[in-house]
């Protein structure tokens, strides 16, 4: 179903994402991937906003930033973790 197909598409984000961090790390530039979330989220749950999304994304364009590559972060899950 769509939960099977949504699972192979994020396995398939995060190969990609990691092999890329892999490959172009010895230049100094980091790969990172903001996804949607893997399941649909609890009635209740906070979802992320542009804004929070647009903030995760300058920080990972940071110099405080630079320590993550390689990392795919899960859109439902920003606002929650207040990333």
């Amino acid at each position: 179903g769509e939960a099977a197909i949504a699972g192979i598409v994020r396995s398939a984000l995060a190969a990609v994402t990691r092999g890329e961090a892999q490959r172009w790390a010895p230049q100094g530039i980091r790969v990172n991937a903001v996804g949607p979330c893997a399941t649909v989220p609890d009635p209740g749950a906070v979802l992320a906003s542009e804004p929070d999304i647009a903030a995760l994304a300058l920080y990972l364009a940071s110099r405080p930033g630079r320590t993550l590559t390689g990392q795919i972060f899960d859109a439902a899950g920003i606002a929650k973790r207040g990333c």
